[in-house]
């Protein structure tokens, strides 16, 4: 029986520790902050549930002179104190963060449905009678360049020519910004 305890603990450490290190390389990989502090209060709750395993890990070690014991009575203590100490951290740091995390998610998901919906009203872009540089200017907008500044360098026109480029497809489009723009050369390109 204590074997397979020690194994299914074993197991136990072994997933929690995978959460702590794929919720650390989210958390780093993430461009928002808001998902960057989610991650990184799970990485935190997952820390804790591994210092919590390593302690069930080490109630198993026999209580005679062999290595592995001598090494548990030095750290037992700080292993002791450091499940409900993280546990409270965690504790708040979730109720701070996770809230404000899903709440931010869930407004970006009301902007980007609010968006997709507009864009959805305007017509194609084919339906549209744009002039071969107006097509240029959507293809490098649809690229993620919506200041006048970095399209003109892509285009290698005046920022004063790129703006009225802009004002002219977003007049013939019925848009009402650049982003719908993007949008729209999303949808159809």
């Amino acid at each position: 029986m204590k074997g397979a305890a020690v194994s299914l603990i074993a197991l136990n450490l072994a997933a929690v520790s995978a959460l702590l290190v794929a919720s650390a390389v989210c958390a780093r990989r993430s461009g928002s902050d808001r998902v960057r502090q989610l991650w990184l209060a799970i990485a935190a709750f997952a820390a804790v549930l591994m210092s919590g395993w390593v302690v069930r890990l080490f109630s198993h070690v026999p209580a005679s002179g062999s290595p592995a014991a001598r090494m548990w009575q030095r750290v037992e203590p700080i292993f002791s104190v450091v499940p409900p100490v993280a546990g409270l951290a965690v504790g708040v740091v979730a109720l701070v963060l996770v809230p404000r995390a899903v709440r931010a998610l869930q407004q970006s998901e009301r902007m980007y449905t609010a968006m997709l919906r507009r864009v959805s009203s305007l017509p194609s872009l084919e339906d549209i009678a744009l002039t071969r540089r107006e097509r240029e200017v959507v293809d490098v907008l649809r690229a993620g360049s919506l200041d006048n500044a970095s399209i003109a360098e892509r285009l290698g026109i005046a920022p004063n020519t790129a703006g009225t480029h802009v004002r002219n497809i977003m007049r013939k489009a019925g848009a009402a910004d650049r982003r719908d723009l993007m949008l729209l050369g999303e949808r159809n390109g």
